[in-house]
């Protein structure tokens, strides 16, 4: 018996394109793809949370052209506290008298610079006038202090590559700058325990050699 011919629709043939509904695939509009070229970019403002109160290691710095504040300062255990008005005749023997100077370093980081005062009439030592060179030439372009502990002086270092200029930030404010610095380092009273015990009682000789 010989087996049918008859031939199933579909089946053994190679499907029209009528038959599986393709599609020519459309023309891109590549203006609406041209990777990052066009998209703009958004911008993430970060805020500096610490502004320590040194001259930068290993930096380059530039300072700003005005932006300075003279405070009384303590140091005790390592630690700078900020001196309140009021506090002041009680531990007066302790306190330095210095001006501040901001500056920022190449990755726009800030920093307040201290200067002391000539208050004692002693003059400023080595450390001190090479401190008023670097922030004479740091007002105008880009410097590396470099410690120079044989001379007991700061060196000042030029960069050999252009370094890009970082603008200043347009809200600048010292004095939440000095809060930011000064964060939980604030005598304003007696009662705070670096106070205490900074606090003397003057002896008199007299009762001594009673």
């Amino acid at each position: 018996m010989k087996k049918s011919e008859e031939k199933v629709d579909g089946v053994g043939e190679n499907p029209s394109p009528e038959a599986s509904e393709l599609n020519e695939p459309e023309e891109l509009d590549m203006t609406r793809f041209q990777g990052r070229v066009n998209v703009p970019k958004k911008k993430v403002r970060f805020e500096q949370t610490v502004i320590p109160i040194e001259m930068p290691k290993g930096k380059c710095v530039k300072m700003h052209p005005s932006a300075s504040v003279d405070v009384c300062m303590v140091k005790y255990n390592e630690e700078l506290y900020l001196v309140g008005d009021a506090i002041i005749p009680s531990i007066e023997r302790d306190i330095k008298d210095v001006t501040l100077y901001l500056g920022m370093t190449e990755e726009g980081a800030l920093f307040f610079l201290p200067v002391p005062k000539d208050t004692d009439g002693k003059g400023r030592n080595s450390w001190v006038k090479s401190k008023e060179y670097f922030l004479f030439a740091a007002r105008q372009r880009w410097i590396r202090p470099v410690s120079d502990r044989a001379a007991s002086c700061y060196d000042i270092g030029e960069p050999v590559f252009a370094i890009p200029d970082v603008p200043w930030p347009e809200d600048l404010s010292v004095s939440r700058l000095l809060a930011k610095a000064f964060h939980n380092h604030i005598l304003d009273n007696e009662d705070h325990p670096v106070v205490k015990k900074l606090l003397v009682k003057k002896v008199n000789l007299d009762e001594l050699h009673q």
